[in-house]
This record gives structure tokens, C-alpha cells and sequence, in this order.
């Protein structure tokens, strides 16, 4: 939905109104409510589309064993604020929203959330992205919603980064359920991947 494309794509972005309000070209600093981590926009994401109705939305939490360093190429500025467990593995939650089985679908449904964020973006969008999904044992997509902090443009199918291991959880199923990587039932015992499988493809707008 709209409301939710506009959340992820000016999350960093918004400005006091008002009185005393900063000029157009003086963006006011985050306050503290763009302090949050990546993971936490992740949940208020997936709560946003779950109350607006959309069913097919679902949170991975993507760890890395050992955290930053251990075996991977993925740095502390990837991880962005991760949670750590109790082991030491670096964990990030990120959405995802399934967009059927088309990649080339998808890529048109990410060109037109861009172009319709444009007028707003301060000359930010602009250019082909290539956008990362993840695909079930059924064959749907699951485009990433992960948000970092940067100043480049933020936009749906950002890159997960490197992870040994997922917990992904679906929380508009009923009963709720969750699958982990490496078996081959989920929490309900349906048949699964036992790692799905990431993707990408170029999105022109």
C-alpha cells in the first residue's frame, strides 16, 4: 500500500513543521524517533501492513554466527545496530511482502513505488536498482523491505547481506507459524525449503 511505501521510502526523512521549522534546504537532524534500529522498523513495518490487510507479509531474522568478523564478509556498518544472542551471533529482522511469481512484476511494482516517491525524494531516486527476494518452495517471491541508515536512497529489495542462518516467521498465518533454515518442515509441520533461495533482478524506472 501506499502508506506503507511512504514509510519505508522517507522514514529518514521527515522535517519539523510549524512554527520555527528549518528551510527546505536545512533539514531539521533526526530526532529520536529515527533513532530506531533496522530491526525495529522491520516490526513497525510488518505491524502497518498487517493492519492495513495485507496478508502475505512475513518477518526473516537473519543471523550471522559469531557476529561481524567471524566468517563472513559482513561488516558492523552492515549489521546496523543487529541484536546479539546469547551464543554471539548477530541477528536483523527484515520484512518481507510476497509480489507473486514474477520477477519482472515485481521489478515494475518497485519502478512505480519509486516514481511515485520522486516529487519527494529531493533529487535522491534516481537510476535502475537491483532489488533481492527470497523464493518459497512453491516458487513466490518475497521481496526484502530492509531499511538501513544511509543517505543514499532506501528502497524496497535492498540487499540482505551476508547470514549463515534464518528464522522466518508468518504472522497473518492462522495459526501463526515460523520455519527455520536447514529443516525441511516448518513450525506446522508443511514442507519447506530448507534455505530459500535469494534472487535479484535490475529495476528501471
Amino acid at each position: 500500500g501506499r502508506n506503507a511505501s511512504d514509510l519505508l521510502g522517507l522514514w529518514k526523512e521527515k522535517e519539523t513543521k510549524g512554527k520555527g521549522a528549518a528551510p527546505a534546504q536545512a533539514p531539521t537532524p533526526p530526532g529520536p524517533a529515527f533513532r530506531a534500529s533496522p530491526s525495529e522498523f522491520a516490526t513497525v513495518l510488518a505491524a502497518l501492513l498487517r493492519h492495513m490487510g495485507v496478508r502475505h507479509v512475513r518477518i526473516a531474522v537473519l543471523c550471522l554466527r559469531g557476529g561481524a568478523g567471524a566468517n563472513s564478509t559482513l561488516s558492523p556498518q552492515d549489521l546496523q545496530l543487529a541484536e546479539v544472542t546469547p551464543e554471539g551471533d548477530a541477528c536483523q529482522a527484515v520484512t518481507e511482502v510476497r509480489l507473486g511469481k514474477s520477477s519482472k512484476r515485481l521489478s515494475k511494482w518497485v519502478a512505480d513505488h519509486r516514481r511515485a516517491l520522486k516529487p519527494k525524494s529531493k533529487g535522491r531516486i534516481r537510476g535502475a536498482k537491483e532489488l533481492h527476494y527470497r523464493a518459497d518452495r512453491k516458487g513466490y517471491l518475497w521481496l526484502s523491505m530492509r531499511w538501513v541508515h544511509r543517505p543514499e536512497e532506501v528502497h524496497p529489495g535492498l540487499a540482505y547481506g551476508d547470514y549463515d542462518y534464518a528464522v522466518t516467521y508468518y504472522p497473518a498465518a492462522t495459526p501463526p507459524r515460523w520455519e527455520v533454515d536447514g529443516e525441511i518442515m516448518d513450525s506446522r509441520g508443511g514442507l519447506k525449503l530448507q534455505r530459500p533461495t535469494v534472487g535479484s533482478i535490475l529495476s528501471r524506472m
